[in-house]
């Protein structure tokens, strides 16, 4: 088994985070679940944090590796009583991914654009266009999962691209 991994997102953020945990599940061998604040009825959910506190409360106490979306870092405190910044520094890696512009993110958390770049924390950024605004974060493409085998692409052989 590989590592548990616990990601979190305060907004549906267009379906990404629960793409991201699917293709992960699918493909590796780590324990990977995603936290929604709340069920958004527009995407897919794991767990959600209103419906299921105690449980998360649980995973997030078990997690490596804790993957906070967006809006979130180790001093939000929507997912109370988590506290991401407590389960940093007893070792649990933290990792952020940004998905939108940095202005964005800043006003929606109520810090300013530099304190959302300045952020310590390992960072992952979408391959769209925000890339270019986070300088120090990796960037990450958005996975497809396909729910069947006729929407998989297909390769056609001996077709130069």
């Amino acid at each position: 088994m590989g590592f548990r991994v616990l990601h979190f997102s305060s907004t549906p953020l267009a379906g990404a985070p629960i793409r991201l945990v699917q293709a992960l599940r699918e493909h590796t061998d780590h324990e990977v679940r995603l936290v929604d604040l709340q069920r958004w009825g527009l995407y897919d959910h794991d767990l959600v944090f209103s419906e299921q506190p105690d449980e998360v409360v649980e995973l997030a106490a078990k997690a490596d590796i804790i993957h906070l979306h967006n809006y979130l870092d180790s001093h939000s405190t929507c997912f109370a009583p988590i506290d991401f910044e407590r389960l940093r520094r007893r070792g649990t890696a933290l990792v952020r991914q940004f998905h939108t512009h940095p202005e964005f993110v800043a006003q929606v958390m109520g810090v300013s654009p530099s304190a959302v770049l300045s952020c310590p924390l390992p960072s992952l950024v979408i391959a769209q266009s925000q890339e270019r605004f986070y300088p120090q974060a990796r960037v990450s493409g958005t996975p497809l999962v396909f729910q069947r085998s006729s929407q998989a692409p297909r390769v056609l052989v001996g077709v130069n691209a």
